[in-house]
């Protein structure tokens, strides 16, 4: 599924889709690698 094809379906922007993908996969790698202090990880 695209981005723009989850927006429509989320009722959201694609930019939003991005963001939140971006966010997650910091997220992902960060807890990967063991490390919980990235000011750039919301909770």
């Amino acid at each position: 599924m695209t981005q723009k094809e989850t927006a429509e379906q989320l009722g959201i922007s694609a930019v939003t889709v991005s963001r939140r993908l971006k966010n997650g996969l910091a997220s992902l790698r960060s807890s990967l690698h063991g490390n919980h202090d990235n000011p750039n990880l919301k909770p």
